[in-house]
């Protein structure tokens, strides 16, 4: 099995205090994510921590930063494409609100 398709180590809240140190320098040093189920009581299903390194979490910044200006960049030709109007009669504001 290769580094992708491996599974994230998982470890409870005890169990990750009781290894703190060394899952840290772990993530750290080999850049290998870990990730902690916190246990949500009556509440619902369990809630998931990943710990990443700096370097994941500055590609994960770049990838989001990239995302969000191509959907900037999307609407913006969606809006460009669209025929706008420009009008201060309340009615037809009005009535153009109502179409939906």
């Amino acid at each position: 099995m290769d580094t992708k398709n491996k599974l994230t180590p998982t470890y409870t809240p005890s169990n990750f205090r009781k290894q703190q140190s060394k899952l840290l320098k772990q993530v750290a040093n080999n850049n290998s994510p870990i990730r902690v189920t916190l246990p949500n009581k009556g509440e619902g299903p369990n809630q998931d921590l990943f710990v990443i390194s700096a370097q994941d979490y500055a590609e994960y910044q770049r990838l989001k930063g990239d995302y969000m200006q191509q959907i900037d960049h999307e609407i913006g030709e969606m809006s460009d494409a669209m025929l706008h109007k420009k009008t201060t009669n309340a009615k037809e504001v009005e009535e153009w609100l109502r179409e939906d």
